[in-house]
């Protein structure tokens, strides 16, 4: 994972999220018509650096068009909201009637106050597209706080909350806000593509990325019964090794990780069995040996390339349970060594999990790209 930094002239960003929301097909030309605007505003000399667009369908069934835009600094966001052709249809008492409604939400947080990540170091999406460079690979991620960690102020300071937490609902001046007009309902998903809206779930393009997933994973594992039973391999030997690509994140970076801790695990599975069977070990030396197994593998999360840990107890698990299903020793110099079924699995799991990622994609109308997940993310709560 890499972190995109803030140039020292970068101390402070604006995110703004201005949306249109809407029910029925009835209104969405309205509504298209209206995002057509506000993408149009950013045209101005003061407009955003760069913008997303968005789309999802929230829990009450209403649409939601989302343009996001991006500013390096928030004066020139001022000046840009400012503007006659901007203010005065955010201002207007029609915003909250008729067909379709209007909402906005404006983040501008300092520089040293937010972080985002991403798989990969180049045309970044959201506000990193506005950011002046990448950090090298980070392993501040997947633990409970890292995300305070790559803060960059958690460097210097506790970051100790104070203040009042409240919320307020934009509304117009003369009446009451109607049920469109504020935050998307807690249960929608957001799907965020750079300069377009994202591909609506039609007759055409059925599927959510998760039944998407689900389909292509379901499907490939039924396949890899009658591969697995062709070449002798248990079938539960290859899912240890399937799942762990998921676990590690999926995409080009999960795959070269469940490869990597898949396998020392194999290996450190290997020589740990390799000295039982070589010195006929009583079991509390079997004991010693599993601890010493166990401490290296939890160690070698320090290795940025072997960081999902996990991974290294399922090759571990796997290499120790090639030795119960063949009964043979990992010092047997044949093709029946458990260290052949084992490897053979972990490699074998990575072709089924990349087939399935990419099958998920086709089906649920994504483009066939390792770089990015494709689970739903929930929309954060806004309750």
């Amino acid at each position: 994972m890499y972190a995109a930094r803030a140039g020292v002239d970068l101390t402070q960003v604006v995110m703004a999220y201005l949306g249109v929301q809407y029910k029925g097909a009835g209104h969405r030309d309205e509504a298209l018509a209206t995002l057509r605007h506000v993408v149009g505003s950013f045209g101005s000399p003061d407009g955003p650096g760069e913008y997303d667009t968005t789309h999802h369908l929230d829990a009450e069934g209403y649409d939601n068009l989302i343009a996001v835009g991006y500013w390096r600094d928030p004066e020139t966001f001022r000046r840009w909201s400012s503007e006659p052709a901007v203010a005065t249809r955010w201002d207007a008492d029609e915003r909250s009637s008729g067909g379709i409604g209007l909402f906005r939400g404006i983040l501008s947080p300092r520089a040293d106050r937010f972080e985002t990540i991403y798989s990969f170091t180049d045309d970044f999406p959201g506000v990193g597209a506005i950011m002046d460079g990448v950090s090298g690979e980070i392993r501040e991620h997947s633990y409970w706080g890292s995300m305070r960690e790559r803060v960059p102020l958690s460097q210097t300071d506790r970051m100790v909350a104070s203040g009042d937490l409240s919320r307020s609902v934009l509304s117009a001046p003369t009446r009451r806000a109607p049920p469109w007009v504020g935050s998307p309902a807690r249960s929608s998903a957001l799907h965020v593509r750079t300069g377009s809206l994202a591909p609506r779930r039609t007759e055409e393009n059925p599927m959510s990325d998760t039944n998407g997933l689900a389909t292509s994973i379901g499907i490939l594992a039924g396949v890899s019964v009658f591969v697995t039973g062709w070449i002798g391999m248990p079938t539960w030997l290859l899912f240890l090794a399937w799942l762990t690509y998921f676990f590690c994140g999926g995409g080009t970076d999960g795959l070269k990780l469940q490869l990597a801790t898949n396998l020392f695990g194999v290996l450190i599975g290997v020589v740990t069995l390799g000295i039982v069977a070589l010195v006929n070990a009583p079991q509390w030396l079997v004991a010693l040996l599993v601890v010493v197994a166990a401490f290296t593998i939890a160690q070698s999360g320090r290795i940025s390339g072997l960081r999902q840990t996990p991974g290294g107890f399922v090759g571990f698990a796997m290499i120790a349970a090639a030795v119960q299903v063949t009964g043979k020793s990992v010092l047997e110099p044949s093709w029946s060594n458990p260290i052949v079924l084992a490897v053979g699995a972990v490699v074998l799991a990575s072709v089924f999990a990349v087939a399935s990622e990419l099958g998920g994609k086709v089906l649920s109308g994504r483009s066939l790209s390792l770089r990015s997940p494709v689970i739903d993310e929930p929309a954060v709560d806004q309750g």
